[in-house]
């Protein structure tokens, strides 16, 4: 008795699948490096990992569609587990998501290349599948997520306890064992910067997390306070600068020395803080390499307060005095280029000049009186 067209066409699927079943072993390899080429991040995970985890969930639809079924609990189990995995080797969920539809793009290219019979049938087959891919993509999205979530609170703590240990200059080996876990060369070069976060902490560190990621090396950044560390090896002082840069408006930040080894991080994380403390409403981004000075004298304001109190009170209420005294310095000590910066005729900035040589002491004329009179200046003017 001969078969009904329609009976003929689901066993010529049936066929079309059983083949495929029979040659994943060769065909997981042409999906494997379809995946690689169209998502970069799978470059971190080993090629024999990966090849092998393509061939079983492929097999694993290909099995449910010969059923007629869709996926059941231990294919759907596998898939999560899958997910984890992947979280831990650090694919990001849209890089494991976009692998999958890539796999199961490929799939679907192969079952309609082969399907010369049947193909009335290939729709209903499409709508299977489909859902069985949504019900995966699912699967995997929440498993990734939760070992995400558990992984980001991992690393975070591992990133203050880190700068913790630094600060404490104490317990070497644990501060070599997360060094090493959070991938930096203790050996290495490391630079940090200090960024004020203001009244929105929570979206200048999302910006600033979502540009270091563009950078080379390895970094990180930690709230402490209202200031925002990033610590770095690899990106330089440029690269931590800029980055400044992007944010709007430009908040106030400081950017150390780049330091080798764990006692460099140290003092770069040091030298950042100095360097924020120097900033101003003008200059609102600091490098420690050009402001040391005003960094240094920022820090021990307090030490200073014997030498440069009397003159502070006389900063505080002559703010002409104190633009006069700056414009000299940054005029190369020259009474007209000082004028020119504010504005002024040149005997204005020279009067303003002899009265605080009168009111203080120090004439800013003379270096010694030109270092106290700046030190004296920034000490009350436009600091935080």
């Amino acid at each position: 008795m001969a078969k009904s067209p329609k009976k003929a066409g689901r066993e010529a699927i049936q066929e079309v699948l059983s083949d495929l079943l029979a040659d994943m072993p060769t065909l997981s390899r042409g999906i494997v490096r379809e995946i690689r080429a169209r998502v970069p991040e799978y470059d971190r995970v080993p090629l024999g990992d990966h090849a092998d985890h393509v061939q079983e969930q492929q097999e694993r639809i290909v099995r449910a569609l010969i059923a007629e079924r869709g996926l059941d609990q231990e294919d759907l189990r596998r898939a999560a587990a899958l997910g984890r995995l992947r979280a831990t080797q650090g694919v990001s969920v849209e890089g494991v998501i976009s692998a999958y539809h890539v796999g199961n793009r490929e799939l679907w290219r192969l079952i309609d290349e082969r399907a010369d019979k049947g193909r009335e049938f290939l729709p209903e087959l499409a709508g299977t599948m489909w859902e069985s891919i949504h019900e995966t993509a699912t699967e995997i999205a929440a498993a990734h997520s939760s070992v995400a979530r558990a992984r980001h609170t991992q690393d975070l703590t591992m990133r203050h306890r880190f700068v913790e240990l630094l600060g404490r200059e104490e317990g070497e080996a644990e501060t070599l064992e997360i060094a090493a876990r959070l991938g930096f060369d203790v050996h290495g070069p490391f630079l940090a910067a200090c960024i004020s976060a203001g009244e929105r902490p929570d979206g200048i560190a999302q910006t600033v997390h979502e540009e270091l990621e563009y950078l080379d090396g390895t970094s990180f950044a930690i709230r402490q306070g209202a200031v925002l560390l990033v610590l770095a090896q690899g990106p330089d002082e440029a690269a931590l600068t800029e980055l400044v840069g992007l944010l709007e408006p430009v908040p106030r930040a400081g950017v150390g020395l780049r330091r080798t080894g764990l006692a460099g991080a140290r003092d770069s994380i040091r030298d950042a803080a100095e360097a924020l403390a120097a900033t101003t409403t003008a200059d609102p981004v600091a490098s420690y390499a050009v402001d040391w000075w005003r960094a240094c004298v920022a820090a021990q304001l307090d030490r200073l307060a014997p030498v440069l109190d009397e003159a502070r009170e006389v900063a505080a209420g002559n703010p002409h005095l104190v633009e006069a005294v700056r414009a000299f310095a940054d005029g190369g000590f020259s009474v007209a280029a000082a004028a020119k910066r504010l504005h002024v005729h040149p005997n204005s900035v020279a009067y303003r000049l002899d009265r605080w040589d009168q009111l203080t002491g120090w004439s800013p004329r003379e270096f010694a009186g030109l270092v106290h009179s700046l030190g004296a200046c920034m000490g009350v003017q436009d600091l935080e």
